[in-house]
């Protein structure tokens, strides 16, 4: 990852938090286990986001950059699983959200942000969507998505960022 951030002229950011926490890593199994009907064990293997990176990219080099990055990993052998494109007007959340797969089967996240997107998700949105993912409130939740599209509003898309299809591949069990 760290040779193709020069390529592309974007910055790996956060690298120190890539690996989810331990207590968020146990919750979030927990919560899809019982969501999915399935034991603790069949959760943890179909989990995808343990290790986690983020590509911030300029506004004006963005969608180049992204496409970029996407060639060089398939170049090196990673298979692009999904990818989800939520720069789109009334988003709660914008950035691209993709998951890889290494030769292995390994599968981890590769979101991409520009740095004020990056920014806004990290200072703002981020707090809301987590007060907004524990809240037993039907109203309060409403009121905190709201303010999540309210915020994300005063991001601008990048340029082209259209050209960023979603892709969803059904991986082999």
């Amino acid at each position: 990852m760290i040779d193709i951030e020069g390529q592309v002229e974007g910055n790996l950011v956060g690298l120190a938090y890539r690996l989810k926490g331990v207590d968020r890593f146990s919750e979030k199994i927990k919560a899809d286990a019982e969501e999915m009907s399935l034991s603790l064990l069949e959760t943890d293997k179909k989990s995808t986001d343990v290790l986690r990176y983020t590509m911030a990219i300029d506004e004006s080099k963005f969608t180049d950059g992204y496409l970029k990055t996407v060639e060089s990993l398939v170049r090196k052998g990673y298979n692009e699983i999904r990818v989800k494109n939520t720069f789109l007007e009334g988003a709660p959340y914008k950035g691209i959200n993709t998951l890889l797969s290494d030769t292995a089967g390994n599968i981890f996240e590769l979101q991409y942000h520009t740095p004020k997107s990056h920014e806004i998700k990290e200072s703002v949105l981020h707090k809301l969507y987590e007060k907004s993912r524990t809240s037993t409130d039907v109203s309060e939740q409403k009121q905190l998505d709201a303010e999540m599209v309210r915020v994300s509003n005063d991001i601008p898309n990048p340029i082209n960022v259209d050209r960023i299809k979603n892709i969803l591949k059904i991986k082999d069990e």
